[in-house]
């Protein structure tokens, strides 16, 4: 029986079925995007000598071709690489050095033989553009508009007298390029932070701001809130300002989105003690065609909800806090906002921190280093009357010193279902619900770990899929690990998801889960 047990897979759920497809060369690549259109995923994999194209088949489990292309050469940079419909389009910068002049190109794929069309202007700016984050893409909910957004390099390098300018470009769903706008922001970069953006199925244009009350650039001045929130319509390439009045409440995380039905909405956290980034809850707002707002609808995530998974200790703190009004959440991000079938609206939020350390070494020199902590989920409904259908926590713990790498979580809403994905610890297979997950150390082994919550009830099953110190691959007798488990590159199926992972041999596999 020993051999039996060594090479089982780990835990395997009888709601997911696992499998691998055939090993394929590694590409060893700074940049790695993917995509996909029914049931082939486009790999694109690129450094500073070679781009190459990958197409995989998941029905077939079988890498289908892999194409060199020609590299991005003197000033000419990758921005992103986007699926419109059934399209895949890959964007890409330039910059003449002589004009200062900037531009943006795409190139179609034809997914079949693995070419790319010739290149398409997008964009001819005759300034100079901010060097970070160049180019910022947006798409409509029912993708058939694209908005893509840059920022003029300031001419004044004084936040108080510098006016932010940005150009826009709509296009269509094909790629057709509608119109272009250069826009100057209505107040001073001092004055105000663009918090989020969103263009509308008719190619208007939407940004939310957070506009400061007084000269002082900050949220808080002793624990006043100093900012109100507007939101900027563009329109035919005008600027219309509305102001949001969003009462007493302090804001850390705010999203603007729009659902299936077109109507714009407001979501977030919420906190009523003005304490930075402490949050009670999450808060959900309509915003009308007029420019005016609906009620601000908040949900406070209760204590029941905040001891789940935690320690006794940590329990009675909250009953503490609790009894003096004082019982909030710090460190808590928005990650998704997701318009659900039935229009209602799904909030995802996760707690994330990052602690600094200080050591001091044999030679009495002192070294600062930081952890990347990425923690609970919590994740709610509203029904599309506004109303809270469901809100839940989803515990794990992860940690680790190089960023991101393979922590967090995946999203994947399917079959009237949200699935989170993430790397847990082997410890955490039956969690007491007095109890705090075992740590996750970022880049060891783990189990690839599944929360499945009903969008109906809310109601959770976790399931701990497979163990990546030991993955059956197809062609191999005995299980063996797998490396490089990033959480980024899982996908969507049609039958479920895959993901790339390293086995080392120089080669790359997929792993394939059905729900």
């Amino acid at each position: 029986m020993m051999p039996v047990i060594a090479w089982a897979q780990y835990d395997i759920s009888n709601m997911y079925k696992v499998s691998t497809g055939e090993p394929y060369p590694v590409v060893d690549a700074n940049i790695k995007a993917y995509q996909t259109i029914d049931d082939a995923v486009y790999m694109l994999k690129i450094d500073k000598k070679k781009i190459i194209l990958q197409k995989y088949s998941t029905t077939e489990k079988k890498e289908i071709y892999s194409k060199t292309i020609a590299p991005l050469k003197g000033y000419e940079a990758f921005e992103e690489f986007i699926k419109m419909g059934k399209e895949l389009y890959f964007f890409y910068s330039d910059f003449d050095k002589k004009s200062t002049k900037e531009f943006l190109y795409y190139k179609k794929l034809y997914p079949e033989t693995g070419e790319f069309s010739s290149a398409t202007k997008v964009l001819e700016i005759p300034h100079k553009v901010v060097a970070f984050d160049k180019y910022e893409f947006y798409k409509s909910y029912g993708e058939n508009k694209l908005v893509i957004q840059t920022r003029k390099k300031p001419d004044v390098r004084n936040d108080k007298k510098s006016y932010d300018e940005i150009v826009l470009a709509i296009l269509d769903q094909d790629l057709i390029v509608e119109n272009t706008y250069d826009l100057r922001m209505p107040y001073t970069e001092a004055e105000m932070n663009n918090l989020d953006y969103q263009v509308d199925k008719e190619g208007n244009s939407y940004i939310l701001a957070e506009v400061y009350d007084s000269e002082v650039p900050k949220k808080y001045i002793k624990d006043k809130k100093n900012y109100h929130l507007e939101l900027l319509v563009i329109s035919n390439g005008e600027i219309s300002i509305h102001k949001i009045n969003d009462s007493e409440y302090s804001l850390p995380t705010v999203f603007l989105f729009e659902n299936a039905t077109g109507n714009l909405y407001l979501a977030g956290t919420y906190n009523s003690e003005h304490k930075y980034d402490n949050i009670e809850g999450f808060f959900y707002q309509t915003i009308y065609a007029d420019g005016s707002v609906g009620e601000f609808i908040t949900a406070k995530i209760p204590k029941d909800i905040l001891n789940q998974f935690e320690s006794e200790r940590t329990q009675k703190k909250n009953e503490k806090k609790d009894k003096k009004g004082d019982l909030d959440l710090p460190n808590i991000e928005m990650r998704r906002v997701i318009s659900t079938s039935d229009g209602g609206t799904l909030l995802i939020a996760e707690e994330h921190l990052i602690v600094s350390h200080t050591s001091v070494d044999s030679q009495g020199r002192t070294r600062t280093y930081y952890t990347y902590h990425y923690q609970d989920i919590y994740t709610m409904k509203y029904n599309k009357e506004g109303q809270v259908e469901w809100m839940k926590k989803l515990p794990k713990s992860q940690s680790g010193r190089d960023g991101k790498g393979g922590m967090s979580f995946k999203y994947i809403g399917k079959n009237d279902n949200h699935y989170f994905f993430f790397t847990d610890n082997e410890k955490n297979i039956n969690l007491a619900e007095n109890e705090r997950p075992a740590n996750q150390i970022d880049g060891s082994a783990g189990v690839l770990t599944v929360y499945k919550v009903a969008d109906s009830d809310g109601q959770v099953t976790k399931s701990n899929i497979v163990n990546y110190k030991s993955v059956v691959i197809e062609g191999y007798k005995k299980p063996m690990p797998v490396y490089q488990h990033y959480i980024d590159r899982i996908f969507e199926t049609p039958t479920g998801m895959a993901f790339e992972v390293y086995k080392k041999q120089k080669q790359d596999v997929m792993l394939h889960v059905d729900f």
